[in-house]
């Protein structure tokens, strides 16, 4: 679990990364520029009841048993495996009708970011399905985590939904949405009190989308914690 440090040295880097985009666009000096319990929210109630002999609930029964961290890996493996094996629109309706269904269940692992950005842990069965739907179908991953974005969950799956929008493209729009839900997730009094592996990656977004109006908040953050130590 990150510590208080952790969350601290991660926030001072990003805002020194801010700083100097902002001085790179200015082209001179900084004074120049004068919830407790997740709610899916109401689109899992639209959406459809799992498919008959989705192979997401039989993963969903056996990690409920709580088995070892290898048994999880080993199941989560052999989930991606079915889903990558499958007719694309058979296995995104899989995905689709269990993440509007709000079900989840704990793996037992770690948010593992190898290099490259490749996931390789997945501490929830849902932060694994978002991970999956990347792979399977870029534009519905985009569309299925915008409407996760709607309403708070955890961080580690918020943090991927960015990640999979944030690979959708370029367009402005994107960008400043990417923004707005990147510093809803930073200013999550819940989050930044337990901050997760996909909670301090989040910052990253903030350096790629060249967010230089979120230094204030950032900013903040250091100084909250600062007085936090005092």
């Amino acid at each position: 679990m990150p510590t208080t440090k952790t969350i601290l040295i991660t926030v001072s880097l990003v805002v020194a990364g801010l700083l100097a985009v902002l001085i790179w666009k200015t082209g001179s000096g900084i004074n120049s520029q004068t919830r407790p319990t997740p709610d899916r929210g109401a689109w899992t109630s639209r959406q459809p009841t799992a498919p008959t002999g989705s192979p997401i609930l039989s993963a969903l029964g056996r990690l409920r048993e709580k088995p070892e961290r290898i048994a999880s890996l080993q199941t989560l493996k052999e989930l991606q495996a079915i889903l990558q094996s499958m007719p694309h629109d058979q296995a995104l309706a899989f995905i689709r009708a269990f993440l509007a269904s709000g079900q989840d269940q704990s793996t037992g692992l770690d948010l593992d970011i190898a290099t490259g950005g490749t996931l390789t842990g997945w501490p929830t069965l849902r932060t694994f399905l978002l991970d999956a739907l990347l792979a399977i179908d870029p534009e519905a991953a985009a569309e299925i985590s915008r409407e996760i974005l709607t309403t708070p969950t955890t961080a580690d799956e918020w943090a991927l939904a960015l990640r999979n929008i944030g690979r959708s493209g370029k367009a402005p729009e994107t960008a400043a949405f990417l923004i707005e839900k990147t510093e809803a997730l930073i200013a999550n009094p819940v989050w930044q009190a337990k901050p997760s592996v996909g909670y301090l990656n989040a910052f990253d977004v903030l350096v790629h989308t060249n967010a230089t109006a979120a230094t204030p908040l950032l900013s903040g953050l250091i100084q909250q914690q600062d007085r936090r130590e005092c």
